[in-house]
């Protein structure tokens, strides 16, 4: 069993904090210059490893240079694992159609005028589908980048496997034997700081959840195929890329560093290894 370096574990945040910073973020941004909408995804199920999903609209045409987290307070950072969204009033509009929205909340402004769905059943099904593997092969790419290196972001990675209960749903497939795990995992974050797993069994739940993610993902591209323009392969990051083959494995290039240094492997693993996935 791997032996794995925990950074960027979870720490209590209370609930009302999520609310005070969305409100603050709001008061902040709204006067900015051509903003239409904002919105927010998603529901604080764990508060303390929930993070917050925002999305900005703006008006068509407009530029804007601010990245919304201005004047920020330091407390309301730990809330923010990755940058707010921003895209324009065209392309929220157009986006709808190839789009599976959930849990979307209307915080400020407009609600952008949206064309009626259209989708057949069929259509619904496919765009459910490629919207999972999607999120498998991300998290499959995380997963592999962690082990290479031995170093788990907690509070992410426990994120990210919640996540993976919707991609099963989405592709019907509720009753796949991976969902025993991401079950109990589920119920560790939800009493997180009541009870809090060992280091000892975070280790030995990712080591028994690997191999059977890894054939859930081989097994599940087997019956749809994810969708791309053809091309011998897809350049995903500055230093990473997507290979057509008969299976999902992966392989990697470059020097790794001691799990010791782990500011510097935290960078590392937020940029991505050399690393080239084949599927």
């Amino acid at each position: 069993m791997l032996s794995y370096k925990f950074i960027d574990r979870p720490a209590p945040i209370p609930r009302q904090l999520y609310d005070e910073t969305i409100e603050g973020i709001v008061n902040r941004n709204k006067h900015i210059e051509g903003i239409k909408a904002i919105y927010s995804f998603g529901n604080i199920t764990a508060p303390g490893i929930s993070d917050l999903d925002l999305l900005f609209v703006f008006k068509n045409n407009v530029t804007c240079h601010a990245n919304g987290f201005e004047s920020l307070p330091e407390n309301h950072k730990p809330l923010f694992t990755h940058g707010i969204m921003a895209v324009s009033e065209k392309h929220f509009t157009e986006n709808a159609h190839f789009t599976i929205w959930s849990d979307h909340h209307l915080l400020f402004g407009e609600a952008p005028s949206s064309y009626p769905l259209l989708r057949t059943s069929e259509e619904e099904k496919s765009i459910a589908a490629q919207t999972a593997i999607e999120f498998l092969i991300a998290n499959y790419i995380d997963i592999k980048i962690q082990r290479s290196y031995k170093v788990i972001k907690l509070r992410a990675f426990l994120q990210h496997m919640k996540g993976l209960l919707y991609d099963l749903e989405m592709l019907n497939d509720i009753e796949d034997p991976i969902r025993i795990p991401l079950l109990q995992l589920k119920d560790w974050m939800l009493n997180w700081f009541n009870n809090t797993p060992t280091d000892n069994d975070l280790q030995q739940w990712i080591s028994d959840f690997e191999p059977q993610y890894d054939a859930f993902v081989n097994k599940t591209l087997l019956k749809i195929s994810l969708f791309l323009p053809e091309m011998k392969n897809y350049p995903i990051a500055g230093n990473m890329q997507l290979w057509n083959a008969k299976s999902v494995t992966y392989q990697r290039k470059g020097l790794l560093l001691p799990s010791f240094l782990s500011p510097l492997l935290e960078e590392i693993i937020l940029n991505y290894s050399i690393s080239s996935i084949h599927f």
